[in-house]
């Protein structure tokens, strides 16, 4: 997934510097984390890549018949 629009956009600024990316770590619930900052939430990243919607991947979420 090309994400290079974000670089040098606020806390994207720091994907500018290469080195940056030696500090790539996996989160909580999938995300994908640099440093305090930055994170890429796993669920988002996944529905872009599917071109699903959030209704789609959780139908449950958003079933109002049982509510």
């Amino acid at each position: 997934m090309d994400l290079s629009y974000l670089a040098g956009d606020g806390v994207f600024a720091a994907w500018e510097d290469h080195s940056f990316f030696s500090d790539v770590r996996l989160g909580s619930c999938g995300s994908i984390v640099w440093g305090d900052d930055l994170d890429l939430c796993g669920d988002a990243l996944y529905l872009k890549l599917t071109g699903m919607t959030s209704e789609e991947l959780f139908p449950e979420m958003w079933d109002t018949a049982d509510a």
